[in-house]
Protein backbone atom coordinates (compact mmCIF):
# COMPACT_ATOMS: atom_id res chain seq x y z
CA UNK A 1 0.00 0.00 0.00
CA UNK A 2 2.73 2.48 0.93
CA UNK A 3 4.63 1.77 -2.26
CA UNK A 4 1.60 2.55 -4.44
CA UNK A 5 1.06 5.80 -2.54
CA UNK A 6 4.73 6.76 -2.93
CA UNK A 7 4.71 6.01 -6.67
CA UNK A 8 1.51 8.03 -7.19
CA UNK A 9 2.81 10.93 -5.10
CA UNK A 10 6.08 10.89 -7.02
CA UNK A 11 4.19 11.02 -10.32
CA UNK A 12 2.05 13.94 -9.17
CA UNK A 13 4.98 15.91 -7.72
CA UNK A 14 7.08 15.30 -10.84
CA UNK A 15 4.21 16.36 -13.10
CA UNK A 16 3.74 19.58 -11.13
CA UNK A 17 7.45 20.46 -11.19
CA UNK A 18 7.84 19.66 -14.89
CA UNK A 19 4.62 21.56 -15.68
CA UNK A 20 5.81 24.66 -13.84
CA UNK A 21 9.37 24.82 -15.17
CA UNK A 22 9.18 23.22 -18.63
CA UNK A 23 6.90 23.37 -21.65
CA UNK A 24 7.25 19.71 -22.63
CA UNK A 25 5.77 16.51 -21.29
CA UNK A 26 7.61 13.46 -20.06
CA UNK A 27 7.01 9.75 -20.36
CA UNK A 28 8.45 6.80 -18.44
CA UNK A 29 9.08 5.71 -14.90
CA UNK A 30 12.71 6.68 -14.40
CA UNK A 31 11.72 9.15 -11.66
CA UNK A 32 10.16 6.26 -9.75
CA UNK A 33 13.35 4.26 -10.21
CA UNK A 34 15.41 7.09 -8.72
CA UNK A 35 12.96 7.30 -5.80
CA UNK A 36 13.42 3.57 -5.16
CA UNK A 37 17.22 3.83 -5.43
CA UNK A 38 17.28 6.50 -2.73
CA UNK A 39 14.75 4.59 -0.60
CA UNK A 40 16.91 1.47 -0.78
CA UNK A 41 19.68 3.34 1.02
CA UNK A 42 17.34 3.74 4.02
CA UNK A 43 16.83 -0.01 4.50
CA UNK A 44 19.47 -0.58 7.17
CA UNK A 45 19.11 2.70 9.05
CA UNK A 46 19.53 2.60 12.77
CA UNK A 47 18.20 5.18 15.20
CA UNK A 48 20.31 8.31 15.26
CA UNK A 49 22.66 7.21 12.47
CA UNK A 50 22.79 8.24 8.82
CA UNK A 51 24.15 5.37 6.75
CA UNK A 52 27.13 6.11 4.55
CA UNK A 53 25.37 4.34 1.68
CA UNK A 54 22.63 6.99 1.74
CA UNK A 55 25.15 9.81 1.42
CA UNK A 56 27.09 8.02 -1.34
CA UNK A 57 24.00 7.00 -3.30
CA UNK A 58 22.46 10.47 -3.07
CA UNK A 59 25.71 12.17 -4.07
CA UNK A 60 26.39 9.80 -6.97
CA UNK A 61 22.96 9.60 -8.52
CA UNK A 62 21.60 13.05 -7.81
CA UNK A 63 24.95 14.73 -8.41
CA UNK A 64 25.26 13.12 -11.82
CA UNK A 65 21.75 14.18 -12.78
CA UNK A 66 22.36 17.77 -11.68
CA UNK A 67 25.51 17.90 -13.81
CA UNK A 68 23.66 16.32 -16.76
CA UNK A 69 20.83 18.84 -16.41
CA UNK A 70 23.30 21.66 -16.89
CA UNK A 71 25.47 20.13 -19.59
CA UNK A 72 23.70 17.42 -21.63
CA UNK A 73 20.87 17.92 -24.14
CA UNK A 74 19.85 14.31 -24.79
CA UNK A 75 16.07 14.33 -24.59
CA UNK A 76 16.07 12.68 -21.16
CA UNK A 77 14.33 14.51 -18.34
CA UNK A 78 17.02 14.67 -15.68
CA UNK A 79 14.65 16.88 -13.70
CA UNK A 80 12.30 13.90 -13.33
CA UNK A 81 15.23 11.91 -11.96
CA UNK A 82 16.13 14.68 -9.52
CA UNK A 83 12.53 15.08 -8.35
CA UNK A 84 12.21 11.30 -7.98
CA UNK A 85 15.38 11.16 -5.89
CA UNK A 86 14.27 14.05 -3.69
CA UNK A 87 10.84 12.45 -3.29
CA UNK A 88 12.53 9.21 -2.23
CA UNK A 89 14.66 11.14 0.23
CA UNK A 90 11.55 12.80 1.65
CA UNK A 91 9.67 9.51 2.01
CA UNK A 92 12.73 7.85 3.52
CA UNK A 93 13.03 10.54 6.17
CA UNK A 94 9.28 10.42 6.85
CA UNK A 95 9.19 6.65 7.33
CA UNK A 96 12.47 6.72 9.30
CA UNK A 97 10.97 9.19 11.77
CA UNK A 98 7.69 7.26 11.89
CA UNK A 99 9.53 3.99 12.57
CA UNK A 100 11.65 5.32 15.41
CA UNK A 101 9.12 7.65 16.99
CA UNK A 102 7.02 4.70 18.14
CA UNK A 103 9.96 2.81 19.67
Amino acid sequence: GNLVIMIAANAVITAIVIGIFFSHGIIGASGVLFMLIILSAFTNMQKGKIPLTLIIVAAMYLGREIVNTLSVQDGISQMAHIVGGLTGLGFGIYFYRKKFSTV
